[in-house]
């Protein structure tokens, strides 16, 4: 049975039982975890690195392509992925963790991305300080985390298991402006405007010049491509994504 029709068997047997009993697996049911064991095997890991900006030219690690990186405005040095974001599991759990406080859940989505950052030994983890994608205070208000945050802890737990001891910061930026949701824009043009200097770097700290910032969902980049041009404008050499998993973005025209 796919995975899709195992999810809406369960959603129709229980459609809040996850969370008053979180002990049965969201796909098959079995009784013991959130996503049991068998389950959380079949999670896909996207097995081409492609530039960020473009989607079509492969590169080491996700790195920018020369053709977009001749574009000034492109300021990502590249993003390495984990996964797909219209996987119906992936999607449900990013979700539940963001929308429906269930904090336990970044657990998961940090093994997924330990998952695609163990078939990449030359990934530098040592030398870059890592961070999580800052979200204004009023959302921090209403969700009483950042959910970012939760899965950067997660994975620094994970590699810390195999002797790699990562540097985390989440202070080095903050979020001032409170702007619509991004999946309320139509095309890559009003993404990047509607994003427009939203964060600022905190003064308060030394900006280190490797940085890799850490999001849940990836679609055209603009939310990375502006937390880069915002860390370089104030010093940072190298600013990188690793992104739990990428969203197909369909404009308005049309055009993917």
């Amino acid at each position: 049975m796919k995975y899709c029709q195992m999810l809406k068997i369960g959603r129709i047997i229980s459609p809040i039982k996850k969370f008053i009993f979180p002990f049965d697996c969201i796909v098959c049911g079995k009784a013991g975890d959130y996503l049991c064991e068998s389950c959380f095997k079949l999670l896909p890991i996207r097995e081409s690195d492609l530039c960020p900006y473009c989607e079509k030219e492969k590169t080491s690690l996700g790195g920018i392509c020369q053709k977009c990186a001749r574009i000034k405005s492109n300021c990502l040095d590249g993003a390495l992925v984990a996964t797909y974001y219209d996987h119906p599991v992936i999607k449900e759990l990013i979700k539940d963790v963001k929308f429906n406080r269930f904090k336990n859940g970044a657990e998961y989505l940090a093994r997924v991305l330990y998952q695609k950052i163990a078939s990449y030994p030359e990934f530098p983890l040592k030398n870059f300080v890592f961070t999580s994608t800052p979200i204004h205070s009023k959302k921090f208000d209403i969700r009483g985390f950042n959910q970012t945050e939760l899965v950067l802890a997660e994975l620094q737990k994970l590699l810390l298991k195999k002797n790699i001891n990562i540097k985390i910061n989440n202070n080095l930026l903050l979020k001032k402006n409170f702007h619509n949701a991004q999946s309320k824009t139509k095309t890559l043009f009003e993404r990047r405007e509607n994003i427009k200097n939203t964060f600022i770097v905190n003064e308060k700290i030394t900006l280190p010049k490797n940085i890799i910032v850490l999001d849940d969902v990836m679609t055209t980049g603009s939310t990375l491509n502006e937390i880069a041009r915002t860390l370089k404008k104030k010093g940072a050499d190298n600013v990188w994504g690793l992104v739990i998993a990428r969203e197909v973005f369909i404009g308005a025209d049309g055009e993917i």
